[in-house]
């Protein structure tokens, strides 16, 4: 993926600022208009920051997938970020 985000500036500082005011968003554009890239530039302002744990999870990747299987995927990438890397098996 592409580390720019092109004439976005305003709309990158908004989703910046708001996240940080604990606001939940959606952003809503047709395909390949820069949404994904977009909300991974705005998370890694927050990638160092101890308050925060950033969990990227693809909803594409898991097509017709079951609620359980999407929320396996949760669980695990979530387990990851907090180094508890391969615990939802032993769980």
């Amino acid at each position: 993926m592409k580390d720019i985000v092109i004439n976005r500036k305003e709309e990158l500082k908004q989703l910046i600022n708001g996240l940080r005011q604990i606001n939940d968003y959606v952003l809503i554009a047709p395909r390949r208009y820069g949404k994904t890239a977009l909300a991974v530039k705005a998370l890694d302002q927050f990638k160092d920051d101890k308050d925060y744990i950033i969990i990227h999870l693809d909803l594409m990747y898991h097509p017709g997938s079951s609620v359980r299987n999407v929320a396996e995927a949760l669980i695990e990438k979530s387990f990851n970020a907090l180094g508890l890397k391969g615990r939802l098996k032993n769980i």
